[in-house]
C-alpha cells in the first residue's frame, strides 16, 4: 500500500492579469511547506506536478532542497492533475446568469475588488456548471473534468500504488475529485469540499493499484503556527 500526499498549490495571484502564478504570500507558503516536508522522517519515491505554473512553483522549493541533499526522487508532470478552467466557466456563465437575475450584476461589477462579491459569483456559477443546468454545448463539462482527473489518479495508482510515498502538487479541484473517488461524495458535495481546501495543505490517501482511501484531509498545522495563522489562505 502506498501513501499519496495531495498538495494544493500556494496562494495564486487573485485579481491580477495572470492568476496562474504564486503571489508573494504563496511563495512563502511553498517555502514553509518544503521545510516541513524535508524535515519529516519520510523519504519520497516520486513527485508529480500538474501542468499549471502555480503547481510547479509550489513544488520548486521542495525540489530544490531534495536536489541539494541528493535525495531527489523521480519527478513527473501529469496532465491529469490540471485544474478545471474556472475563467472559461465564469466567462460563459456570468452573462447567462446576469440576464436571468439582474441583481447579480451588482456583484459582477466589483468581483475583482471585493472578495465576498467574488465568492458569491464564483459559487453560483461553479455550482451551476457542476449541476450541468442549461449549459452551452461548447463549454467543457464537470463530468469531462472529473473523468480526466480520475484517469490521472488511476494512472498514478497503477504506477506507484505499492509501498511508496508519493507527493502530488495540484489544485483544489483534483483534490476534491480524489476525495469524491475515495468517499463516494456527490458532485456538489465534492465541489463544496474543494472550497475548504487551504493553500499548501496536504490531503493524504492510502492506496493500492486499484483502491484508494482517505487518511487525512486538509492538514496545514505548519501554517497555523506562523504569524498567528496569517499565512492561511483559500485562493
Amino acid at each position: 500500500m502506498s501513501t499519496l500526499y495531495f498538495i494544493r498549490h500556494g496562494q495564486a495571484s487573485f485579481g491580477k492579469s495572470n492568476y496562474d502564478a504564486l503571489s508573494g504570500k504563496g511563495e512563502q507558503q511553498a517555502e514553509f511547506l518544503a521545510r516541513y516536508l524535508n524535515e519529516s522522517a519520510t523519504g519520497f519515491d516520486a513527485i508529480y506536478t500538474g501542468p499549471q505554473v502555480r503547481h510547479a512553483q509550489t513544488a520548486a522549493p521542495l525540489v530544490n532542497l531534495l536536489e541539494k541533499e541528493d535525495r531527489m526522487p523521480v519527478h513527473k508532470e501529469h496532465a491529469g492533475l490540471a485544474e478545471y478552467d474556472f475563467e472559461s466557466v465564469l466567462k460563459v456563465l456570468l452573462p447567462i446568469i446576469s440576464a436571468e437575475d439582474e441583481s447579480f450584476n451588482a456583484d459582477v461589477s466589483r468581483m475583482f475588488t471585493d472578495k465576498k462579491a467574488f465568492q458569491r459569483i464564483f459559487e453560483t456559477a461553479i455550482l451551476r456548471w457542476v449541476r450541468g443546468t442549461d449549459l452551452p454545448s461548447d463549454l467543457s463539462t464537470w463530468q469531462a473534468f472529473k473523468d480526466r482527473v480520475n484517469a490521472g489518479i488511476d494512472d498514478i495508482m497503477a504506477t506507484d500504488g505499492r509501498g511508496k510515498h508519493v507527493i502530488i502538487f495540484t489544485s483544489g479541484g483534483p483534490i476534491a475529485v480524489a476525495m469524491q473517488k475515495a468517499l463516494g461524495l456527490s458532485d456538489e458535495m465534492a465541489m463544496r469540499l474543494n472550497w475548504q481546501i487551504v493553500n499548501c495543505s496536504i490531503t493524504r490517501f492510502k492506496c493500492t493499484p486499484n483502491r484508494i482511501m482517505v487518511s487525512a484531509f486538509n492538514e496545514h498545522t505548519w501554517l497555523e503556527k506562523i504569524e498567528g495563522g496569517a499565512m492561511i489562505t483559500y485562493r
